[in-house]
């Protein structure tokens, strides 16, 4: 007489152990990533005050923030302006359309 197989009592099909890895690779993919945004360094930049003639731009590696006091409105009018009476005389604008 053969014996029968009953199922076990935590015995689980091939198919139920694959959605429930499935599932837990997109759970723990979508932690993985509201984690990285809410402790990543993008976060920093977000609260970081800056004058209006600087700017930031960053990479992977590093933050560069550059600051420009002369302002970015600058025409050649207000360089020669600045500039004293010699350096106006050897100063020559060209503009290539």
């Amino acid at each position: 007489m053969a014996k029968e197989r009953k199922p076990g009592r935590f015995e689980i099909t091939m198919y139920k152990l694959l959605v429930i890895f499935v599932i837990s690779i997109f759970v723990s993919l979508g932690l993985g990533i509201f984690i990285g945004q809410s402790l990543g360094e993008a976060q920093t930049l977000k609260e970081l005050e800056l004058p209006t003639y600087c700017s930031v731009s960053s990479d992977a590696d590093s933050n560069v923030i550059k600051c420009n006091e002369i302002g970015t409105d600058l025409n050649a009018n207000d360089v020669c302006s600045l500039l004293s009476t010699p350096v106006k005389d050897k100063l020559r604008v060209v503009i290539i359309p």
